[in-house]
């Protein structure tokens, strides 16, 4: 683990409560697709720790990537919210140990994710897909609403440029052409799969039982739950 401080260099809403930070990095910071950093969030009442996975792949140097659901008085979210350019955090990290299984057999990776949850889905699939063409990368990813979806444009180019790369956006709430929870568009076929599941606890222990229950072994699922 290090820390260091970090500028914002760029900022963006990508939907109307998810914000896109690149934050600067010193070009020895190193960490693995799927890790995490913690940001010291400082307020006049006092400093709290937030973390947040990191969505740019490893080989992209010298900076760490975020996108952060922007929550309704959160305590970081005020923060966040009134950010700008230049702006500075302390930063922590890396941190966890949901990763890439470079070690297994299976002839497909499958990503299942909601909302930003999708965020070390792309570190991974970013840094491993070019790796391992003969190997199926496939992303599962469930969202609420049409104006939810971001970074299409680019899932569209990794898709274009990777054969061995697929996509499937399912919204629960809105006309799209797949709709409905994204568990039901896994389908029953599990052989030969290892499973990354990321999103919000409820939702990764409810995927994790479903395959778990369908006969995937623990050890082919691995996952990141958020708070």
């Amino acid at each position: 683990m290090v820390t260091f401080n970090a500028n914002i260099s760029g900022l963006r809403y990508l939907t109307p409560d998810t914000l896109f930070f690149s934050l600067t990095a010193p070009k020895e910071f190193t960490f693995q697709a799927g890790q995490f950093v913690t940001l010291m969030i400082k307020k006049e009442e006092g400093t709290k720790p937030r973390s947040y996975s990191i969505f740019n792949s490893p080989s992209e140097k010298g900076k760490v990537d975020l996108c952060i659901k922007i929550v309704e008085k959160g305590f970081a979210s005020d923060i966040f919210a009134k950010s700008k350019e230049n702006d500075s955090f302390e930063v922590r990290g890396p941190f966890g140990h949901f990763l890439f299984d470079s070690d297994s057999e299976d002839s497909e990776h499958w990503f299942v994710c909601t909302g930003t949850g999708i965020t070390p889905m792309i570190s991974m699939i970013k840094e491993f897909v070019a790796k391992y063409p003969q190997k199926k990368f496939r992303l599962f990813w469930g969202l609420r609403h049409t104006n939810d979806i971001f970074f299409k444009q680019e899932l569209d180019q990794l898709k274009k440029n990777n054969l061995n790369f697929d996509y499937l956006i399912s919204l629960s709430q809105d006309e799209y052409l797949h709709t409905g929870r994204i568990q039901k568009h896994l389908g029953n076929n599990f052989k030969d799969k290892t499973f990354y599941i990321c999103g919000l606890k409820e939702f990764v222990l409810e995927t994790k039982e479903l395959l778990e229950k369908s006969g995937v072994p623990k050890e082919k699922v691995h996952f990141e739950r958020y708070s």
